[in-house]
């Protein structure tokens, strides 16, 4: 796991290196967002479950052109309920706590006062805390891929995106829950 870590470090370090030779605008921000997971392909889990994201934001934006990168830095709170043999729901809760760290590519058109957006890119996650009696079912590190878009009002960014989950997340076997987030951020 540490070694992903490393890796991915590197990575945002050389586009943080390779950005910033190229006058590149860097913008920072802070972002919230809503998590609608859907778990329907896992008869185990219960599906359409809401959690929540918040943090920091990075953007680094190629003048005239409108290409960069936007990276962040997210806590996120997933829940997921366990059905039983039976297929009514269990009386636990599985809850985990996730750093999420999606590293877009971004282009954007400026017309003025509007900034319509468009991201894709790769999402990683790290789990941070798991709660309930499944949580040894769930692996520590996922990942993605995320497209999504939005637009930005002068400061403040309204944003949609989808992210398909790749690596599994869980022993129970192809629990990758697929994603689809509602956010709202300011940049400063």
């Amino acid at each position: 796991m540490y070694s992903r870590m490393k890796k991915l470090i590197l990575v945002v370090v050389a586009m943080l290196c390779l950005l910033s030779q190229t006058d590149a605008q860097v913008r920072f921000g802070l972002k919230v967002g809503v998590d609608f997971d859907d778990f329907a392909h896992v008869k185990q889990l219960h599906s359409n479950n809401v959690g929540w994201q918040a943090g920091p934001m990075l953007q680094l934006m190629l003048p005239v052109v409108g290409m960069g990168a936007q990276a962040e830095a997210l806590i996120t709170q997933k829940r997921v309920d366990i059905l039983t043999p039976g297929g009514g729901l269990s009386n636990s809760r599985h809850s985990m706590w996730y750093l999420q760290v999606p590293v877009h590519f971004r282009y954007e058109l400026n017309l003025i006062l509007l900034r319509p957006f468009f991201t894709a890119g790769p999402q990683f996650r790290w789990a941070i805390d798991k709660s309930g009696e499944y949580k040894s079912d769930f692996n520590d590190f996922d990942w993605g891929i995320g497209l999504g878009g939005g637009i930005e009002i002068l400061k403040f960014q309204v944003g949609l995106r989808y992210t398909w989950g790749i690596k599994d997340s869980g022993a129970m076997g192809d629990i990758n829950p697929n994603t689809f987030t509602l956010s709202l951020g300011r940049l400063f």
